[in-house]
């Protein structure tokens, strides 16, 4: 009995002084200190709502993932600090803000009922692979009164310059910029 109670001491001891694991948060969306302006006043701003936007179930956790072939990893010390349906709205519509007059609104966003036209999303892959690259494949469909006007499928990819996952996040975050101006392109041509 002494034997087993020196042994639990023991381990309990063991588990105290293991250094504790760091997690690592990322947020898709850049903070800047600037509101991002442009040329085109609220009133001239056309309006467009993110009706849908669906993630590949694989995508549907706080895990930054790594694709190898058909299969998954999952980094469990680095994290989304919020859902990535929410970070992927928020830089969209920061982008398409920047570099149009485009407005995208989200469904909580005053005037999203009334906009001229709405965005379904469906993200199939973000995320790095084995092979040093990121990579962010899906579609997207542009909807007027229940009619399609055009639909999408958007494949863009990057290489890695450097290791590790917070590089990984910023070229997705530049893969996201791509999608926006592919995005700004279709509405344009409308």
């Amino acid at each position: 009995m002494m034997k087993v109670l020196w042994l639990l001491l023991a381990l309990m001891l063991t588990a105290c002084s293991s250094a504790p694991v760091k997690v690592q948060y990322y947020l898709l969306d850049e903070v800047s200190s600037e509101m991002t302006q442009t040329d085109a006043s609220p009133q001239t701003k056309m309006t467009v709502s993110l009706d849908k936007l669906r993630l590949a179930k694989y995508l549907r956790q706080n895990k930054l993932t790594i694709l190898d072939g058909n299969q998954l990893y999952f980094a469990n010390q680095h994290l989304w600090a919020e859902k990535l349906e929410q970070g992927l709205a928020h830089a969209l519509a920061a982008d398409l803000a920047a570099q149009s007059a485009i407005s995208l609104l989200q469904q909580n966003d005053p005037g999203f009922e009334q906009a001229a036209l709405s965005v379904q999303l469906k993200i199939d892959h973000l995320a790095a692979t084995q092979d040093g690259r990121v990579i962010l494949q899906g579609q997207f469909w542009l909807v007027k009164d229940k009619q399609v006007l055009a639909a999408e499928a958007f494949n863009f990819a990057s290489e890695l310059q450097t290791s590790g996952f917070g590089h990984s996040v910023k070229q997705q975050r530049l893969l996201v910029k791509q999608l926006a101006k592919q995005l700004q392109r279709s509405i344009e041509r409308l």
